[in-house]
């Protein structure tokens, strides 16, 4: 599983929301 490219992907999106 790619986790760090989810967990890269989610970060991501967090900060967006932010």
């Amino acid at each position: 599983a790619d986790l760090e490219l989810v967990r890269e992907s989610f970060s991501r999106s967090s900060r967006i929301s932010a």
